[in-house]
């Protein structure tokens, strides 16, 4: 259009032209706020599972170290009483150990549940930490001192623990590697 003197004046927008593409703007800012929040909350939930599975195999590392640890500390107890050194510390230490290495075989069944694999190693670690119990509980309870010391010999000779813990904490090292 021309105005006075020939010279064009500017057009000037219609208003409802604009508020047809106001849907848009709808768009623009659905996209700027909802799509970052659902990609966050997606790598939240990513993180988070990550942590559970840490958690779970520092729990079964946790857990596996503290059975050993009880073994251990009732078969020390055996082998001071079989040097002759029978005093109420040791038998406490003996009724700590004899009621923690259950509780703490349960715990280990119950983390592992969830891995037949890992189900099988736990089985083997369980038949020689009960093994290993049932004779140091026979040493303790022997009054004959060339018996206890067969039954030691045997028990660290026949059955050893240290491979079969291994591998339970072998496997959930390479289980936390795989998730």
């Amino acid at each position: 259009r021309c105005g006075l003197m020939g010279v064009e004046t500017p057009r000037i927008p219609d208003p409802m032209n604009l508020w047809r593409y106001q849907w848009l703007l709808y768009v623009l800012v659905a996209c700027i706020v909802v799509l970052p929040y659902f990609v966050l909350d997606s790598a939240n939930r990513k993180i988070h599972d990550a942590d559970k599975m840490v958690a779970h195999s520092a729990q079964v590392e946790s857990i596996t170290s503290k059975l050993l640890y009880e073994v251990r500390d009732l078969e020390a107890a055996a082998a001071t009483i079989i040097d002759g050194l029978d005093v109420p510390n040791i038998r406490r230490r003996v009724a700590e150990s004899q009621g923690n290495i259950p509780l703490l075989m349960n715990q280990l069944i119950t983390l592992t549940s969830d891995n037949p694999r890992q189900q099988v190693r736990v089985g083997e670690l369980k038949a020689k930490v009960d093994q290993r119990l049932d004779y140091s509980l026979r040493i303790i309870n022997s009054q004959d001192q060339a018996e206890r010391r067969r039954l030691l010999d045997t028990m660290v000779n026949d059955f050893p623990m240290r491979g079969a813990a291994n591998d339970v904490l072998a496997e959930e090292t390479s289980l936390l590697a795989r998730r």
